[in-house]
């Protein structure tokens, strides 16, 4: 009866130390759906030809062709601010509209496991400052996080749709 107890014991404390899985959700993408003021219960394309995306804090200018129906966007990981600027383009390289969306949040580094480490999570998202109305724009999640069974855009969680 000794040996039962005494086993279970060190099963019970080698079972503590057994390192975790690290599933990480941190994610510092934004997902964002568009879709038409005419039908939003539908992920309907808007009818652009592409955008032009502009972020703040990089150089690069993000060419999305042809326009899609959702898109997973950077954050300025350096700073509590990101603006993006939205170009809506038709076939012939003529702009149609230009949209503005500024966002603030706060970065919260945790640490998962002393053997995973250390990340940043992005919380309390919110628009600071945008030109689209009201009714143009739909908040969902207020944090940038993610499943990470999972690999595709699905597997993160949606911030807002934008309705044109």
């Amino acid at each position: 009866m000794k040996f039962v107890l005494l086993i279970f014991i060190c099963g019970l404390f080698v079972s503590c130390f057994d390192p975790g899985d690290c599933l990480i959700s941190a994610t510092n993408l934004m997902h964002i759906q568009f879709k038409t003021q005419r039908n939003q219960h539908l992920d309907t394309i808007v009818t652009f030809a592409y955008y032009s995306i502009e972020v703040s804090g990089t150089d690069s200018v993000l060419r999305v062709r042809p326009a899609v129906a959702e898109l997973l966007l950077p954050v300025d990981i350096s700073k509590d601010t990101t603006t993006f600027i939205f170009h809506r383009i038709n076939a012939d390289s003529s702009v149609i509209g230009t949209d503005t969306l500024r966002l603030g949040y706060v970065r919260q580094g945790k640490v998962i496991s002393p053997a995973c480490g250390a990340f940043t999570y992005y919380q309390n998202l919110k628009i600071l400052k945008t030109n689209l109305g009201s009714e143009q724009i739909k908040a969902f999640s207020s944090s940038l996080i993610k499943d990470p069974t999972k690999s595709d855009i699905s597997a993160y969680a949606v911030n807002y749709q934008i309705f044109y």
